[in-house]
């Protein structure tokens, strides 16, 4: 047998791939690393202590984090498998990270007079540097299935999931953050998730290489 129809043989006989497998088993591996870093939190630090009285900013804090982590999905799932196109999906995440930071970060800004108040918030540093470390443990678990799998652009792939990371992480940072101001949020939530993008980009081909 030719090594041509060979192939065309194993290839009828391995059935159709099932497209909704890999965005499952790769939400299901958000999902571990967003519990990881909800644990961690709790463990550690544990939840405001107003959590009560405030859940409906919490919500809209986690929320703004999901958005990005949730954008992020559909892109790394797509290059767990080699020859797939992302172009169409890089910009819809694009478009829905930037209208996220603009309704946030405009729409919901407090007056004039308290612009400055909000957007320090007196922990710039502590939340710019605590959600890429609430974001390492998705980030390990997500790469951990990555290596599973054939992915073969590596410095995308490393990039979607750091966004997807750094999302998780900022979601569980949601639940001990005392700064409510939406300007605050999507200037140093965004910050952050932003160098989670960076950073996965430039590990990823590191870690995922074959």
């Amino acid at each position: 047998m030719k090594t041509n129809e060979l192939i065309n043989v194993l290839a009828e006989d391995s059935g159709p791939a099932r497209r909704d497998s890999l965005f499952l088993k790769l939400a299901v591996a958000a999902l571990v690393g967003l519990g990881v870093g909800v644990l961690l939190v709790v463990f550690i630090e544990g939840v405001r202590p107003d959590f009560t009285q405030n859940a409906t900013q919490v919500a809209l804090k986690a929320t703004f984090s999901a958005v990005f982590a949730a954008a992020a999905l559909p892109i790394a799932a797509r290059l767990a498998r080699p020859g797939r196109s992302v172009g169409v999906w890089v910009v819809a995440a694009f478009a829905i990270g930037l209208v996220c930071v603009l309704v946030s970060g405009f729409l919901m800004m407090p007056p004039v007079e308290n612009e400055l108040g909000g957007l320090v918030g007196g922990v710039v540093p502590i939340a710019f540097l605590i959600i890429p470390a609430l974001a390492t443990p998705a980030a390990i678990v997500i790469f951990s299935w990555y290596k599973r799998n054939a992915p073969t652009r590596l410095a995308l792939a490393g990039a979607s999931v750091g966004a997807m990371s750094g999302g998780l992480g900022a979601m569980a940072y949601a639940l001990v953050c005392p700064v409510d101001d939406m300007g605050f949020v999507s200037v140093w939530y965004g910050a952050a998730i932003v160098l989670c993008t960076a950073v996965g980009a430039l590990v990823g081909p590191r870690i995922l290489r074959w």
